[in-house]
């Protein structure tokens, strides 16, 4: 698809934007609108055509563009009404290998120079030839054999070329790809249990959720490992609001047995609270060691203790 703004209507899932039309992203991702935002910037591309100085465009301008790049991304994230459901994936048309290179002189007459190749076929020992029947190409290719280049945007004082890009070489051919995820620090969440009931018989417990942090919990489930009805989990139909404490009650089937031989009616309880920061991410919590059950428990003749007082 020679023109990329063409090629979004097409698939129906996006809209491309140019260095010119950021408002307009802007205003779309606050809306909603797309499933895909194309941002089509050029001002990284624009050094390798207009400076001349390669201390000057290493050192200074790339990454003063590029630290521009990351404030207009991030920028453009915080519009969306849901910027952790969003990934960024930052590619380029061609790589980011700049440098000083020498600017190969007496090039062969009758070749159309591109950068590090030239359409056309030529016997000089410089070059390697790509024939256009045998490889399947439009033109017969010379490219070439090292690291020189034949023309550029940007030459420096000594005549070296500057970020030379076109052509063969290697970034050119091989686009890198990252994908970025919005990262936010997750405050730790609170979770105690605590209940009291008799000993074989029906009960609740109460479990209390401190949410400190800026987004809701969701999809909470619980898991005690000393209550057979919740070892493989129960899952609770509530959402613990950002910055809130709630208190939910739990039904149990059956309050458990103490251990033989065990000191006292209360019985630590361990476990887990796993949940998802609003539908987004998985989180889990651990019980608090403070969490504990005060069982009621009848002798095996069906005796309470306060039966033999």
């Amino acid at each position: 698809m020679p023109d990329a703004g063409k090629g979004f209507p097409m698939m129906g899932i996006g809209k491309r934007y140019t260095d010119r039309k950021r408002d307009a992203l802007h205003r779309d991702m606050k809306q909603n609108a797309h499933q895909l935002y194309c941002w089509d910037t050029d001002k990284l591309d624009h050094l390798y055509h207009t400076e001349q100085g390669w201390e000057n465009l290493y050192q200074v301008q790339r990454p003063h563009v590029l630290e521009g790049i990351a404030r207009e991304i991030e920028y453009c994230v915080q519009q969306h009404p849901n910027p952790e459901h969003l990934k960024i994936v930052i590619a380029s048309d061609h790589g980011q290998m700049i440098g000083e290179a020498e600017h190969l002189s007496n090039c062969p007459e009758g070749l159309e120079l591109k950068g590090r190749m030239a359409i056309g076929k030529t016997d000089d020992p410089r070059f390697v030839v790509l024939e256009a029947e045998r490889y399947g190409l439009p033109h017969d290719l010379s490219i070439v054999r090292g690291a020189a280049c034949l023309n550029a945007f940007s030459y420096t004082e000594k005549k070296e070329i500057i970020g030379s890009h076109g052509g063969l070489f290697p970034e050119e051919v091989v686009v890198g790809v990252s994908v970025l995820c919005p990262f936010t620090a997750r405050l730790s969440v609170q979770v105690t249990c605590q209940g009291e009931g008799n000993s074989g018989q029906s009960g609740e417990i109460t479990l209390a959720i401190d949410n400190s942090n800026t987004v809701p919990l969701t999809q909470l489930c619980l898991y005690i490992n000393e209550l057979n009805d919740l070892k493989t989990g129960y899952p609770l139909n509530i959402k613990v609001p950002a910055g809130q404490k709630v208190l939910v009650e739990v039904p149990i089937a059956n309050y458990p047995e103490l251990p033989p031989n065990h000191e006292g009616n209360q019985l630590a309880i361990t476990g887990e609270l796993k949940f998802q920061f609003a539908d987004v991410e998985a989180g889990t919590a651990s019980l608090d060691p403070q969490s504990l059950l005060i069982v009621k428990q009848l002798f095996s003749s069906g005796l309470d203790i306060d039966d033999f007082l």
